[in-house]
């Protein structure tokens, strides 16, 4: 199946998505994703009809899915700013250089510290209070494809001199990464889900992860997208540890091993070797997307479910909260793999923003606390770190 990098991208944020609210228990309930589909166009305001569609062409009924075999838990961000703490100040000049169709009030701005601004107050009429809202408007912008009128008022309050003006949705996009440039990492929130943004000039790259601690397996969805200025291939490279430990970047056959194969490995055959913990490195294999190992695996669940009472397993990507995948567990998890994974691209200013996963793996992820990821967009490492709950 032919895919767009748009559809991909939709279809991986589905994942994440899907995945509801936080339970009781404080850690987010296991998230939801599905198999790549074509015909998809909205990426956030149907997402939910979006994940279920290939599932409800796909079979001929809902399966009531047996009891999920899997321990996934969300990794949350920490050390970035929270994005509903930030006002959505933007200065003169980068309202100018990005809306050159912008005519302000004829009044002289109130000084933002040592620079005139502007603060977007609503978009399309709704008001705009803090930067999580201003980002969540500007996605919704982007799946809609529809021209978006911004509202700007001076700085200085909000019953300042106001201009409004129309434009395209990646114009909004690209006035939102300008908002409060000296906040260039930031926390923000899309279906009750816990992102950190990286806003390194022009670039945009969103991240989320969450753990699998019986397979010391750590899943992480990542959002790449280009602003303004030149074309980009993205990301540099992209490395993980658990509490000071590298992990291991895997590849499609890799993580089905890990998920369906037999006992695991000893330590010493996990450990990373320094090439093995670069994305970079192990993305240009030629074996990457490829599920090589798939008809074994396969033999071998087929084999045991024969002596065995016990349902079939669910696939741990490819899945929805109640709703049984229409077909083999490996089947599905080896078409999300391959088509979901990351890999280095080439990223046009003004394109809607691409998803893709990436799957670490390593013993200290059984109890560990910490997960730090280090990526580089271009200008140098950019560290990031999630807390995973307690055991």
């Amino acid at each position: 199946m032919h895919m767009s990098g748009r559809t991909i991208g939709i279809a991986g944020l589905a994942l994440f998505f899907a995945s509801g609210c936080v339970g009781t228990s404080g850690v987010t309930q296991s998230m939801a994703n599905t198999a790549p589909t074509d015909g998809i166009r909205d990426r956030m305001s149907s997402v939910m009809e979006s994940v279920q569609k290939p599932f409800k062409e796909l079979a001929a009924s809902k399966v009531t899915a047996p009891d999920s075999t899997w321990d996934w838990v969300t990794a949350a961000p920490s050390g970035a700013t929270r994005a509903e703490t930030i006002l959505t100040t933007v200065a003169d000049s980068s309202v100018r250089e990005l809306l050159p169709e912008f005519r302000a009030p004829d009044i002289k701005l109130v000084s933002a510290g040592d620079h005139e601004a502007y603060r977007i107050t609503a978009i399309n009429g709704a008001a705009i209070n803090d930067y999580n809202q201003l980002n969540t408007s500007a996605a919704q912008a982007v799946d809609s494809g529809k021209k978006v009128t911004i509202t700007l008022t001076a700085e200085g309050g909000s019953q300042g001199p106001s201009s409004e003006v129309t434009v395209e949705p990646a114009k909004l996009m690209a006035l939102t990464q300008a908002v409060s440039s000296r906040e260039p990492l930031v926390r923000v929130s899309a279906e009750g889900n816990p992102w950190l943004l990286i806003r390194e000039d022009g670039t945009r790259c969103k991240v989320m992860s969450r753990v699998e601690r019986t397979r010391c397996l750590m899943h992480v969805a990542v959002s790449l997208g280009v602003c303004w200025g030149a074309a980009q291939t993205l990301p540099g490279d992209v490395q993980a540890m658990c509490d000071g430990v590298p992990l291991k970047c895997l590849t499609v056959s890799e993580t089905l091993e890990a998920l369906y194969g037999g006992p695991k490995k000893s330590d010493s055959e996990n450990k990373a070797t320094e090439n093995g913990c670069s994305f970079r490195a192990v993305s240009e294999r030629e074996d990457y997307l490829l599920p090589t190992n798939y008809k074994r695996l396969q033999h071998a669940c087929d084999e045991a479910a024969k002596d065995s009472m016990a349902p079939p397993p669910i696939p741990a990507f490819a899945t929805l909260p109640g709703l049984g995948y229409p077909g083999p567990a490996i089947l599905g998890d080896a078409r999300a793999l391959s088509g979901f994974l990351l890999q280095r691209q080439i990223y046009q200013p003004g394109e809607p923003e691409r998803v893709g996963w990436l799957v670490f793996q390593g013993d200290a992820l059984r109890r560990g606390a910490v997960v730090q990821l280090t990526v580089e967009l271009g200008h140098g490492p950019n560290h990031l770190t999630f807390s995973l709950p307690k055991q």
